[in-house]
């Protein structure tokens, strides 16, 4: 008998037992080991079925709570675990795609001559294909997809066209949102770059106009669009609530105009001169890097924004920025309630104005948030936000002479204007409403130290005085210079604040130390 026929040899007894029959002595330990493995195999085949069979028990809103702790490839890859969760993909609520989960991978020695954007692009396409086109009555409760402004990707913005559409035997999304990257870094983009990025996002556009259609968030990088195309965008994205736009413009020195009856949240990098023309529930808006206008237009023009709340502006601030005055950029903002200004650079980019031209802007603000004002600078400037705005509660500024990446000497000269110290004196006044000061990048000294006592004689109410060290929240930079981190030390400077301040009233001075996730630990 050959080794062969071993198998045939193999049967079950009626207990459901493998046996083994007779055989020759030449052939037994061959069919011994085949009976040990077939018996191994049987095992898993019963757990299995058993596994299966617990698993498929598990009602689908339990299966679906479970899952939305999972990435979306961990739980289609848990589809195999039960015959009945091959349905996964059709019942997920949440779907989020990144490009960046599909990146080539370099270590599995196979080279191919596709860019590696290319490659990512395909398979996301792939998995947006096969992900969203499954049948189910269960709509999508959110949908994210981010992808590259390439060719190849018009087969993704198609899958997601399909699945905002019922009719078409799309499962329907409640909440829509895609980000489609740039292939260059937004400042290495020239304008036949942008107006090449401007016709491949009008191609998805005229191509699947659902798909923008049911958007509730939209972020687009280094596109140039015509005039009357932004119009056009806007009026089909009818359930747009908060764009973001990275170095888009309309064309050359021209103004990006703004209108939408839904626009809640706005974010802005990097773009020319955007009028927020009508846009009646805006509520936030940030805008950062702008680029400067040659005739010194504001990198914002209000219009009709009567809920508009926040306004956060960030800028480096370069040779070529002129200093701006709060009370021509706010110009139509009578009801902000959060006002926050990021020197980024450290240069002071806004000239301190008296109280006649800002007060009727500034009639409603609440909390003020100044960061990255260089080490050596005075800080009694500062005080002409707190005189102009009478509701101010919170006072937040952030002291810093620490940068990340340090650019060379050559560069700063070349791009960034030299560091300047305000000089700017108030006048006595007195603030009935301000309750909090909060100062980050504190260090004991005269400076520090006197600008606390020129807050609380003018803030009368003032309630608590809030001291944090320095902490960089992008490459964990912490100061180890200047803060006092000895009980003996905070008790010095908390005499210090209290010995030169004429009120009777004292104030909590508290010191804390910052967290790389943002959180605050008071040490004393």
């Amino acid at each position: 008998m050959g080794g062969g026929n071993v198998g045939a040899q193999v049967g079950r007894s009626t207990a459901g037992e493998l046996s083994l029959p007779d055989l020759i002595p030449g052939e037994k330990i061959k069919a011994e080991a085949f009976m040990a493995a077939a018996s191994k195999t049987l095992m898993i085949s019963q757990e299995s079925e058993q596994q299966d069979d617990r698993l498929g028990k598990l009602p689908d809103d339990v299966l679906i709570s479970v899952l939305k702790h999972l990435s979306l490839r961990d739980a289609v890859r848990s589809s195999i675990l039960s015959r009945r969760w091959r349905h996964i993909p059709s019942v997920l609520p949440d779907i989020v795609l990144d490009v960046e989960s599909f990146e080539p991978n370099k270590d599995d020695g196979f080279t191919s001559t596709v860019s590696d954007l290319a490659s990512s692009n395909m398979a996301l396409a792939q998995a947006a294909k096969s992900v969203l086109g499954r049948k189910s009555d269960r709509p999508i409760g959110h949908l994210a997809v981010t992808f590259y402004l390439r060719k190849e990707s018009m087969a993704i913005v198609r899958a997601v066209d399909d699945a905002m559409s019922p009719a078409v035997g799309g499962r329907g999304v409640v909440a829509a949102e895609l980000t489609i990257l740039g292939e260059k870094m937004d400042f290495l983009c020239n304008g036949s770059d942008m107006a090449r990025n401007g016709r491949r996002f009008l191609s998805y556009f005229n191509a699947c106009p659902g798909a923008f259609a049911g958007l509730t968030s939209l972020h687009v990088e280094s596109v140039a669009l015509g005039l009357s195309d932004i119009p056009n965008v806007l009026r089909t994205c009818e359930k747009l609530e908060s764009p973001s736009l990275l170095n888009c413009d309309s064309g050359h020195g021209t103004v990006l105009t703004l209108e939408h009856p839904q626009l809640t949240d706005l974010q802005l990098c990097s773009c020319n001169t955007v009028e927020l023309r009508w846009l009646p529930k805006l509520a936030q808006v940030a805008c950062s890097t702008w680029v400067p206008s040659q005739d010194d237009r504001c990198p914002l023009l209000f219009g009709h924004v009567p809920l508009l709340r926040s306004v956060k502006l960030s800028t480096a601030a370069y040779v070529t920025y002129p200093v701006l005055l709060l009370s021509k950029l706010l110009a139509n903002c009578t009801m902000l309630s959060e006002l926050c200004i990021d020197f980024d650079s450290h240069r002071i980019w806004i000239e301190p104005e008296g109280p006649a031209q800002l007060a009727p802007l500034l009639q409603n603000l609440r909390i003020v948030t100044l960061d990255n004002i260089f080490e050596e600078c005075d800080l009694t400037w500062t005080l002409f936000l707190l005189r102009a705005a009478p509701l101010l509660k919170t006072l937040q500024i952030k002291v810093s002479s620490h940068e990340c990446t340090p650019l060379p000497n050559e560069m700063l000269r070349t791009f960034i204007c030299e560091k300047k110290n305000i000089k700017w004196e108030p006048s006595d006044f007195k603030h009935n409403h301000l309750a909090v000061l909060e100062i980050h990048g504190f260090e004991g000294g005269n400076k520090f130290i006197g600008y606390i006592r020129r807050v609380m004689e003018a803030a009368v109410n003032l309630e608590v005085i809030i001291l944090n060290d320095e902490l960089c929240e992008h490459c964990g930079f912490r100061s180890t210079t200047g803060y006092p981190r000895t009980k003996k030390e905070r008790d010095l400077i908390r005499k210090q604040i209290s010995e030169g301040s004429s009120s009777a009233t004292s104030r909590d001075v508290q010191f804390c130390e910052m967290s790389l996730e943002g959180r605050k630990k008071i040490v004393d």
